[in-house]
This record gives C-alpha cells, structure tokens and sequence, in this order.
C-alpha cells in the first residue's frame, strides 16, 4: 500500500482503505505507511514475497498476484523517475478492465476545517471481491475514520478513510483489503487515486473513478 503526503498550502488529499481492520492500523490507531520502491523480491515455499524498503512482508500465491508482483520488481528495479506505468491486464493493478466508482462526492473546508462525503463501490474482478461503501470524514491530516460497509456481501471487509494535507484541487486515494475465505490469516490489500475538486459551494456531487495501482497480499 501506497500513503503519502505532498506539501503546499491548498490541494487537499484524501486517502481511503478498505480493510478487515487485522494487520492495517498500529496500536495508535494510525495507518501503516510503506513505500514501493526499491523493491526486493524473494521466493518462499509456494509464495513470492516483496520487501518494501524492508517495512513489510508480502505473499502472493496466485497467478495474477504473481504477475503483479513481477511487474512491480522490473517497474522499480531501476531508479530515474518512472515513467506511467503499463497495463497490466487481468491483474486488476493499472488493468484498463478494472476501476472503483466515487459518487456523489462532496467535499469543502470552513473555519473548523475540511470534510469530505462520498461513496465508493466496485464489482467483483477476478479474485478480487465487490464492495461498497459510505465514507464522512473530517479534519486534514487526520487518523483513518471508519467508513460504512453497506452492502451484505461475505467476508471480513472494511472501509476507512482520512483527508491529507496538500495543495491545490482535491485528491483521493483508496485502498481496499479483504479476507480470503478459504485461506485463514490470508488477506490482499489493493490501492489506487484520482484527483477530484472541493465543490461544496461551486459544483454539485462528482462522480469518478480509481483504478488501483499497487496491491499486496499476506498469507
């Protein structure tokens, strides 16, 4: 997973995960943050691990995991600023077949501070489960506030989102996890942005999409 935050004065960022709430937040109730370059990938037994800069021990045990999990090592092997990444398709990470849908987006700031409103939902893709949910929040630079599930779908799965700092316009990122049914303590994380707009007093709700651009998985 992929959190940043850029400086400035006015772009407002928002990031958003969904997750089983296992293995995302530390004891402080803080997001775990991790970087993506400088990747080192190892194989175990049956999986393929990444390493992020060593902060994090990533699994993948199926084909398009795999997949993924190559392209990201040959993506980042080599430093120099990265140029947009390739498709890669039926992956779900930068797949021109796969996005989420924001909708009803509203988002503006006032003398307490910014907020944001949206709902976020995406159909089942390959190995990666549907989801939807309602997403309120506020406070820049604030803790992970949970989001509402509000679809009756199996498994362990939730939503959580906060709004970072940043400069002009409005960007969002999302990051979603669930649980593998049938592998116990197995779980996948995928993550993605779009860059939307405070529209409170000038536009009415937007809709978008995101389509994710990194994921991992830890069995």
């Amino acid at each position: 997973m992929v959190c940043h935050r850029d400086g400035g004065d006015s772009v407002k960022y928002i990031t958003v995960s969904f997750c089983p709430f296992l293995g995302f937040f530390d004891h402080s109730s803080n997001p775990i943050i991790y970087s993506t370059s400088r990747l080192n990938i190892s194989r175990t037994s049956t999986y393929y691990s990444i390493d992020h800069h060593r902060n994090i021990f990533v699994m993948f045990k199926n084909t398009n995991l795999l997949a993924l999990a190559l392209s990201l090592l040959s993506a980042s092997a080599f430093a120099a600023p990265a140029p947009a990444p390739a498709p890669q398709a039926g992956t779900g990470v930068n797949d021109p077949a796969y996005s989420w849908s924001v909708t009803q987006w509203s988002a503006g700031c006032a003398r307490h501070g910014c907020y944001y409103i949206f709902n976020i939902s995406a159909p089942a893709y390959n190995d990666i489960p549907a989801f939807s949910a309602y997403c309120s929040g506020t406070g820049e630079g604030a803790p992970f506030q949970a989001c509402e599930v509000n679809d009756d779908l199996p498994g362990n799965r939730g939503v959580a989102a906060h709004l970072l700092e940043a400069e002009v316009g409005a960007h969002i990122e999302v990051s979603f996890q669930w649980t593998d049914l049938e592998q116990s303590g197995t779980y996948y994380n995928y993550t993605g942005n779009a860059t939307s707009f405070y529209n409170q007093s000038s536009a009415p709700y937007q809709n978008f999409t995101i389509t994710p651009s990194s994921a991992f998985g830890v069995a």
